[in-house]
């Protein structure tokens, strides 16, 4: 969950005071070394799977508001959200399914539900590991 403060400054008979209020959540729920991505817990919205331009935390996630079946976000891990880089919006997010200890951040959007997904949405495929017991943690001397 991130956390904000918010500074506001009040004047009253020439005496200006300062103060902060209570910590602001934004509903979002940080999910530290999660990467959510096809066949590994989640799936892209097309033409967002990344976004074509790199965005801030906060403008990734402002994004994801705009997509109905937006679950969540991915981001690499970095300086908090300052900067702009990669932005992967995901629906039918699985987080059993993820990786975990990646250097990507997975964000859940506020009420999304991160565990179960409609089956109706899901394209029809084969499972990308379907007859491969320990793929992909063993490339058998294939580089």
């Amino acid at each position: 969950t991130t956390t904000m403060q918010s500074p506001s400054t009040t004047t009253s008979g020439g005496t200006e005071t300062t103060t902060t209020t209570a910590p602001i959540d934004d509903g979002w729920e940080l999910h530290y070394g999660l990467n959510c991505y096809k066949h590994h817990g989640a799936q892209g919205i097309w033409g967002k799977d990344p976004l074509d331009e790199r965005k801030t935390l906060e403008e990734c996630k402002e994004e994801c508001l705009k997509e109905q079946q937006c679950s969540g976000i991915v981001m690499p891990q970095g300086d908090g959200g300052d900067s702009a880089k990669k932005c992967w919006l995901r629906r039918n997010v699985r987080k059993s399914r993820c990786t975990t200890d990646s250097p990507y951040n997975f964000w859940a959007r506020p009420g999304a539900n991160i565990e179960t997904i409609d089956n109706s949405t899901i394209e029809e495929s084969t499972p990308c590991c379907d007859g491969y017991e320990s793929w992909p943690n063993v490339d058998n001397g294939v580089t």
